[in-house]
């Protein structure tokens, strides 16, 4: 019996299939989808009256299979091996001191064209890690967990997290991120993760101490010895702090009490931390002796009391000098005694009192202030009584003050003097110098007199005032300015120049700062905008964000941090102004009130520095500078 014409044309093209001399695997590569769809058409037909022939079905359906499976292998393998959709960086301290807020910048980048959906991030801290804050806000009670949803093609995600990080000195404590986000098209999740070390540079438990530098025997004196919030240690209840006290000395009081006045454990010391201020403080009050005499120290030290023996982690000392005479001195800086800083480019006012407290004449009074710091411009000094000027020092005598010759009882006196600090434009200091990134203005007097001693001689005596310590600020610089033309001579404004009534002039303006000594935190940059100036809502920036408020008018730039080791970050922005008939020749404002508010990450001061105006002078451009007078 004869085949069907249709099975006949089904079996030639099977046998045909069989002789084909190309490996399977070349087959398979060759094998593109029109083909597949080719044959999963054409298959039915032919197979409709095809009976009692599966294996012919079975055969197809293999082929189609292992076809699929390989576009599957190509595809899926690839997207695992070959392709990545998104990746994650930490930004994250190098090396903190134990106890100190860290800081971490964690950003999420899409690097495909298409949005990936679903996107979250899941944080591991490090050991000993106290969660203080993040922006945005986390979404769980563990504070680790943010919902960050669509990050659209070619866009990233920024999240910032602060925190305490407590460790031993040289320990390395570890952050680790996970990065959940689904592609586009794909409906399995994936994961990219990520992390950083940090160094603890030094160890939390650190102790300062406070007092008075100078002391008459008999009269009563006060130190204060500050500790940290050692709280989250593990081993807080090892803790305890030891006094020596100086030679000489009795105590009067003493607060918080312990068991051994030289000593406090743990269970006496974690009462009376501040949690505000992260700091705990033991005042001893006392009377140094008849006997005392030179200087004498009191050393404070903590540590870890374990099995009955003290293990200290850091050791301070405080000499106090013994003074007989009755001469009492006194140094200010910048009206104050405490450690204030001091911005770079700024006047510091230095002031010296004296005073005779004695029932005796003090006579010969000489007096030299002592002042270190690479940061010091001496060419700026001012002093009104010409004192000797050299390396550093300045001396006054009798020849400069008439009453130094002669210091009668209740008398008293001061001097003053001032001087700058450096520009940060005109200052590099040296590593060394900058003593791995603190730099400070160290200043005292020494003052040397004659007075008559109990056996009716005359005795000479020296005395010297308190250190004053003053950080200096990170050597941030902020300028403002503006541009229709570029470095480049290319023109990024648009519009006449000069400009004209009834037309409109587009400008750039810039906001760059330079920095480079402290990190900075908490930066704001505001400026407002001119009456008739647009925003023309067009704008670029290295990090932060830029807004605009159309009420107010002003124009905010804000970042939550500038680490060390950056620079230079600047930010940009399009605005234009038409003029009218009543502003032909008149030079017109475009920007004002330019300022930048920040913390120095060091010194914990408020920076504030403000920027002149921008006009359409545009005086820094190459070639329209100047051109601001409104035409006609």
């Amino acid at each position: 019996m004869p085949k069907h014409k249709k099975q006949e044309d089904f079996f030639k093209l099977y046998e045909d299939s069989n002789q084909e001399e190309a490996p399977f695997e070349e087959e398979m590569e060759e094998f593109t989808t029109h083909q597949i769809q080719e044959r999963s058409t054409v298959a039915p037909v032919r197979f409709k009256k095809a009976h009692g022939m599966p294996f012919v079905g079975i055969f197809l359906f293999m082929g189609i299979a292992a076809t699929l499976a390989w576009l599957g292998y190509h595809f899926f393998g690839g997207l695992n091996t070959h392709r990545q959709f998104a990746s994650i960086e930490i930004d994250a301290p190098s090396k903190t001191p134990s106890g100190s807020e860290v800081t971490y910048t964690i950003i999420l980048e899409n690097k495909d064209d298409r949005p990936l959906n679903n996107t979250s991030l899941l944080v591991e801290f490090p050991t000993d890690f106290q969660f203080v804050r993040s922006t945005p806000e986390p979404e769980n009670t563990n504070k680790n967990f943010w919902k960050v949803g669509m990050i659209g093609g070619g866009q990233k995600a920024i999240i910032s997290l602060t925190g305490v990080l407590v460790g031993k000195q040289s320990e390395e404590k570890t952050i680790a991120a996970e990065f959940h986000y689904t592609p586009p098209n794909i409906s399995s999740e994936f994961i990219v993760r990520e992390s950083r070390n940090t160094t603890i540079s030094t160890s939390l438990l650190s102790v300062t101490i406070e007092g008075q530098n100078q002391a008459v025997p008999g009269k009563e004196i006060s130190y204060t010895i500050a500790y940290p919030d050692f709280s989250f240690l593990n081993e807080k209840d090892l803790v305890a702090l030891r006094v020596i006290l100086p030679d000489g000395f009795t105590v009067t009081q003493v607060a918080p009490k312990s068991k051994n006045e030289r000593e406090w454990t743990a269970d006496v010391l974690l009462p009376f931390i501040d949690a505000a201020k992260r700091t705990g403080s033991i005042t001893i009050k006392g009377i140094y002796g008849d006997t005392a005499n030179g200087t004498l120290p009191l050393t404070a030290s903590i540590g870890f009391l374990r099995d009955g023996i003290f293990l200290a982690e850091q050791e301070q000392s405080y000499a106090t000098q013994i003074v007989r005479g009755d001469l009492e001195i006194a140094l200010l800086v910048n009206g104050s005694s405490e450690k204030k800083p001091i911005n770079m480019d700024e006047t510091v006012d230095f002031t010296i009192s004296y005073a005779n407290k004695g029932v005796e004449p003090i006579r010969n009074i000489s007096i030299k202030a002592l002042l270190s710091c690479p940061c010091i411009d001496w060419k700026t000094l001012t002093d009104t009584h010409n004192g000797i000027f050299s390396d550093g020092t300045i001396t006054w005598t009798d020849t400069h003050i008439q009453d130094l010759a002669l210091l009668v009882p209740g008398a008293r006196g001061e001097i003053r003097f001032s001087l700058k600090t450096k520009n940060p434009l005109d200052f590099s200091p040296s590593k060394d110098s900058m003593q791995g990134g603190a730099l400070a203005i160290e200043s005292y007097f020494i003052a040397s007199f004659d007075q008559r001693d109990s056996r009716g001689g005359s005795e000479h005596m020296e005395v010297k005032s308190g250190t004053v310590h003053n950080d200096v600020n990170t050597d941030l610089v902020f300028t403002s300015y503006g541009r229709y033309y570029d470095d480049e001579k290319k023109a990024v404004g648009a519009g006449p120049i000069p400009p004209k009534a009834t037309q409109t002039t587009t400008y750039r303006a810039y906001w760059v700062m330079q920095n480079s000594f402290h990190e900075l935190q908490d930066i704001i940059v505001t400026g407002t905008l001119g009456a008739g100036v647009q925003w023309i809502d067009r704008y670029d920036r290295k990090a932060g964000d830029v807004r605009y408020d159309p009420q107010s008018r002003e124009i905010t730039w804000t970042l939550n941090r500038m680490p060390l080791g950056v620079s230079v970050l600047s930010a940009n922005f399009d605005i234009g102004i038409t003029p009218q008939g009543l502003d032909v020749g008149t030079v017109m404002p475009l920007l004002s009130n330019t300022e930048i508010l920040a913390k120095d990450g060091q010194t914990g001061a408020r920076i504030h520095l403000k920027a002149k105006a921008l006009t359409t002078s545009i005086e820094t451009d190459p070639i329209a500078g100047g051109n601001g007078v409104v035409g006609e």
